[in-house]
């Protein structure tokens, strides 16, 4: 029996290091072994000028067991673009692949679009006019964070067309799903409409065999964070807190992967402080690259704004820090986060950016080490029982769930 296709669309993957290509990527392993998968995406892009310039429109790539479709879109040339730059960022990709799904929708049984950024769901028209099953992955309360950063005004007419446009795709969805039980209790409230079951939470999912404590690697005297150099991420905390935190452990190391708008002014800081020495900034690695970086280091940090636009939060590291054994510690607004933090027992949550608290959980985490091996244990165990590590990932299961809440759904109105 031949198996079925899957269209899957989204604005980050591979070689990108965010955490939206991280999940999707995963979701693709677990997808592949039942279906065809084809993922449709740009050219590497973000972190901007991280990547060299596509010169193609669209491009074929054959991995192991799915392809991806590069389909061009606009690469601003500085780190930090402006807004118009950004709309056109986000605005061309969504149309390009909605002309190569157009063409290429004749054997396909379900698609897959994965928000942010909202533009991606122009593609839904497209499913909908097909009558295609259309599923979308909401990793991000996208207009919220833009808002937050100033990119749109609240009241402004931009926004309410954005936020009815959302709306009005998600509710004609067959199934929306999510990684953060904050963002399923938001969409329930706000799409009042749409049947409770047709969304579902779908936690993280990570390799536990890749990510894992590796045996053989000794742990350097280092901190480590992965990810975006962004307003969302509030760096800048961390940075004038290891100065606080080089005073009671004086050999260790802050290292930083990746890269985003506000990578000039973190280093520039970082010169400020006279912190070169133990500050240091690295370009975005390979993803087979980060669980050899985690095994080496003492701590992962997972920074966050205290902007409560954030509050719903949970980045992908945080699980991929747990399944390789590496403590946390934690700041910031996000309330999913701290809840997750609390649960695992994998390190440190501090809420809000004080600076003295954040350098006080480096310096109890890295110093106690009972507490040490507790919360590298916890990190470990928990990943274990809450990743979406089941293979394979079936499709078909997680409708035939929704359609099956529904009719219960529909028994129990009738019986009233």
């Amino acid at each position: 029996m031949s198996k079925k296709s899957v269209i899957i669309i989204t604005h980050h993957f591979p070689p990108e290091a965010t955490g939206g290509a991280s999940r999707i990527y995963e979701i693709v392993q677990k997808l592949k072994d039942n279906y065809n998968i084809i993922v449709v995406c740009p050219p590497p892009t973000y972190p901007f000028t991280k990547y060299k310039k596509a010169r193609y429109f669209y491009r074929k790539e054959v991995h192991n067991d799915y392809e991806v479709i590069r389909c061009w879109t606009f690469q601003p040339s500085g780190s930090r673009p402006s807004i118009r730059q950004r709309m056109l960022y986000y605005a061309i990709f969504p149309i390009l692949a909605s002309f190569y799904l157009i063409t290429h929708l004749k054997d396909v049984s379900f698609i897959v679009i994965s928000i942010p950024p909202s533009p991606l769901l122009t593609a839904s028209i497209v499913a909908r006019l097909f009558k295609k099953k259309l599923l979308v992955d909401v990793r991000d309360l996208w207009a919220d964070v833009a808002v937050s950063l100033s990119y749109i005004s609240k009241d402004s007419l931009k926004l309410k067309l954005v936020r009815k446009f959302e709306n009005y795709s998600l509710g004609k969805a067959d199934l929306i799903f999510t990684n953060s039980r904050i963002v399923y209790d938001t969409m329930n409230k706000t799409l009042k409409k749409t049947n409770e079951s047709k969304i579902k939470y779908v936690p993280f999912s990570v390799n536990l065999d890749t990510f894992k404590v590796i045996k053989g690697i000794r742990r350097k005297r280092q901190v480590v964070y992965i990810g975006n150099f962004g307003a969302p991420q509030n760096l800048e905390a961390l940075i004038e807190a290891f100065p606080l935190v080089l005073r009671k452990i004086a050999d260790l190391k802050l290292n930083f992967y990746g890269g985003g708008d506000h990578e000039i002014e973190l280093k520039n800081l970082v010169g400020n402080l006279h912190m070169e020495q133990y500050i240091q900034f690295y370009n975005p690695v390979p993803r087979d690259e980060i669980p050899d970086i985690l095994s080496q280091s003492l701590l992962g940090i997972i920074p966050l704004s205290s902007n409560q636009a954030v509050h719903y939060a949970l980045p992908t590291k945080s699980f991929e820090y747990f399944a390789s054994g590496l403590p946390v510690v934690a700041y910031g607004s996000s309330v999913e986060l701290e809840r997750v933090l609390n649960e695992s027992g994998a390190g440190i949550y501090v809420r809000g950016d004080n600076i003295k608290d954040i350098a006080d959980a480096i310096v109890n985490v890295i110093s106690d080490r009972t507490n040490f091996d507790k919360y590298s244990a916890n990190g470990r165990t928990f990943a274990e029982k809450n990743v979406f590590d089941s293979l394979p990932l079936d499709i078909e299961a997680l409708m035939a769930k929704k359609e099956t809440s529904q009719a219960d759904s529909g028994r129990g109105e009738t019986q009233q």
